[in-house]
């Protein structure tokens, strides 16, 4: 069987459930011209915190022309931010408490691409980060999201691991 995990750079993915269970979100920046049903970078913000999170995704070949896409994210301190308002467009939302992760997994035959994350929050509202069909992108089902969420693996086609 093929694992094609989550890839968290600067940490692992134990790293990344400590610095979000717990945390407060508060906001999220997206290129303009992008919305939450496709971009090719999501940014969450939290309260009190020196770091925001990004989110953004890749492929693997699983062999011949068949790819599976997987989720990356990365903690990057604020004090390394160095792009220029008007290429992203920053939301402040009502604030969510985090209380739990979980890992989205595609399953095929011999191959398990880790393709989501879902965030839930502690009045049981559900965060959905996935990834998109175009190359590199995610999609966004949230509360705070009026966009279509448009998943390269629909969820209903994926299992949930806790993490």
């Amino acid at each position: 069987m093929t694992n094609i995990q989550i890839q968290v750079a600067n940490g692992s993915i134990a790293k990344l459930k400590e610095f979000l269970v717990g945390s407060i979100l508060c906001g999220y920046e997206i290129p303009n011209k992008q919305n939450l049903g496709c971009t090719w970078e999501l940014r969450f913000y939290f309260e009190g915190k020196t770091s925001f999170l990004v989110f953004s995704s890749d492929v693997e070949s699983a062999g011949g022309w068949e790819e599976f896409g997987y989720l990356k994210c990365e903690l990057i301190p604020e004090t390394e931010r160095n792009d220029s308002e008007d290429i992203f467009k920053k939301v402040l939302i009502e604030n969510i408490a985090i209380e739990s992760i979980s890992l989205l997994i595609n399953a095929e035959e011999d191959i398990e691409a880790e393709c989501g994350i879902v965030i839930r929050s502690s009045e049981g509202e559900e965060i959905i980060i996935s990834t998109a069909p175009s190359p590199g992108a995610v999609s966004v089902m949230a509360p705070f999201s009026i966009d279509e969420y448009k998943p390269e693996v629909l969820i209903e086609h994926c299992t949930s691991r806790a993490i």
